[in-house]
């Protein structure tokens, strides 16, 4: 839709084949969308996979394998080249990937499961850094950063308080 609620166009329609779209996010470009759709009734019940929605065609690709069950706010790089994401390996227990938006190059940028509560993550607005929640001070979820490539893990905060839904903020 338009800023102002004007215009407003469906571009999935999930009611209709027993999933759920969520968490949308839009490209760099503003030519792509990408989001979590979770499988509610619809095989393989009860998984998630990362789709791309083209907006001018309103075609719609999946990215990553049901198998991952990926989820929790995609995020994409600034260059558009790339979607940051979860997998939820055992609930809040999981991984984190990038994958490109063709569905090609899939790769585990940091592997935390089984034992670490990994939540949302967010690109820096340069592409270089990744922050990030995960269980830090007394079980709850701190905030991290890593280089994108999944290296030098640092702590940011260590509070006694549930820190998540990370995210760099808007790109300049």
């Amino acid at each position: 839709m338009d800023a102002d609620g004007s215009n407003r166009r469906q571009l999935t329609h999930p009611g209709r084949h027993q999933y759920e779209d969520s968490e949308p996010v839009w490209s760099p470009d503003g030519k792509r969308i990408a989001f979590r759709r979770w499988n509610g009734t619809a095989a393989p019940r009860d998984k998630r996979a990362i789709f791309v929605l083209d907006v001018a065609t309103g075609s719609v690709r999946r990215l990553t394998p049901w198998r991952l069950d990926a989820g929790d706010h995609p995020d994409w790089s600034p260059d558009g080249r790339r979607i940051l994401f979860r997998s939820a390996a055992s609930d809040l227990f999981g991984d984190i990937y990038t994958v490109r938006p063709d569905g090609s190059g899939l790769k585990k940028v940091a592997d935390f499961a089984p034992k670490i509560e990994v939540l949302s993550s967010s690109f820096s607005p340069d592409g270089k850094w990744i922050v990030f929640s995960r269980t830090g001070r007394g079980g709850l979820p701190d905030l991290f950063v890593m280089r994108s490539d999944g290296t030098k893990i640092r702590q940011l905060t260590r509070t006694a308080r549930w820190d998540s839904a990370s995210d760099w903020g808007p790109r300049l």
